[in-house]
C-alpha cells in the first residue's frame, strides 16, 4: 500500500504543477527532490521515531527560500500526509495487492467456501509442515520438486485432529483415510493441489521463491465444489 501512496502523491503533485507553473528558479526540481529526501531522515528519541528531517526541510523553506515557496511547502505537505497515512494503513505492497487479487480469483472458482487459510512464508508453522520432508522414513528416492505433497498432507491431518508421530505416519494415516489427490504446476515456483479427504474438499497453493528451497503452503481453501467450467487448473 505504501508504494501506491507514493505513486498517488507524486501524480497529484505533478498535477498541481501543471495547473500552477513554478516561477523561474535555478535548480528548482533538484531543490524539491533534496527537500523530499531530507524529509525521510529520522532520528530516535527514546521510544519515539521522529521525522526530524521533515521539520528541518520546512525550516529551510521558511528561512532560505525566496521563490516557489508554496510549491515547496506543498511537496513537504504531501510527505507529511504520507507519514500520517502509513501510521494508520496496513503495510500492503503492490505485490500484496496482486496476491489478494489472486486469492479472490481462486475463491471465485467454487460454489461455496467453508474456510480460507493463508499462511505467511515466514510463519513458524512452515517449519513444522516441512519437518518430515527429508526423513529416511519416507523411503526410496524422490525428486525435490515433489516434496509439496507431504506438506499439504501434514496440514490436513493436523487440521482434522490426526496426530503424526513421524513421517511414515503421514502416508499410513493419509491413505487409510480414503483420499483423492490432483496436482498441477502453475509455474516453476507454484504448485496447485486439489484434495478430497473424508468428504472434505481442499484447494491449496504452495510456492517457493528459489528453485532449491522447499515449498511453502501459502493458501488453503476448503470448499464445496467447483463452479461449472471454473476449474482451469484441473482439466477433469
Amino acid at each position: 500500500m505504501y508504494d501506491l501512496i507514493i505513486i498517488t502523491v507524486g501524480v497529484l503533485y505533478l498535477g498541481v504543477l501543471l495547473v500552477k507553473r513554478p516561477e523561474e528558479e535555478r535548480f528548482f526540481w533538484l531543490k524539491v527532490v533534496g527537500l523530499v529526501l531530507l524529509s525521510f531522515v529520522f532520528f530516535d528519541f527514546g521510544p519515539l521515531h521522529m521525522p526530524l528531517g521533515l521539520f528541518i526541510a520546512f525550516w529551510i523553506v521558511k528561512r532560505k527560500s525566496e521563490r516557489n515557496r508554496s510549491l515547496k511547502y506543498l511537496a513537504l505537505f504531501f510527505v507529511l500526509v504520507y507519514f500520517v497515512l502509513t501510521l494508520f494503513l496496513p503495510s500492503y505492497s503492490l505485490t500484496g495487492v496482486e496476491e489478494e487479487r489472486q486469492k479472490q480469483e481462486y475463491i471465485g472458482m467454487f460454489t461455496s467456501v467453508e474456510s480460507v487459510t493463508t499462511i505467511p512464508p515466514d510463519a513458524a508453522l512452515q517449519k513444522e509442515l516441512q519437518k518430515h520432508l527429508r526423513s529416511p522414513a519416507l523411503g526410496g528416492d524422490y525428486h525435490p520438486d515433489l516434496t509439496y505433497a507431504p506438506i499439504l498432507r501434514t496440514w490436513i491431518l493436523r487440521e482434522n485432529g490426526i496426530p503424526i508421530e513421524d513421517s511414515a505416519q503421514i502416508y499410513e494415516k493419509w491413505w487409510e483415510s480414503g483420499v483423492a489427490e490432483s496436482y498441477t504446476s502453475k509455474d516453476d515456483h507454484t504448485q496447485i493441489l486439489q484434495v478430497d479427504f473424508r468428504n472434505k474438499h481442499y484447494f491449496a497453493v504452495l510456492e517457493k521463491k528459489n528453485i532449491n528451497e522447499p515449498y511453502h503452503l501459502v493458501l488453503v481453501i476448503r470448499h464445496n465444489g467447483f463452479r461449472p467450467g471454473a476449474a482451469p487448473y484441473f482439466p477433469w
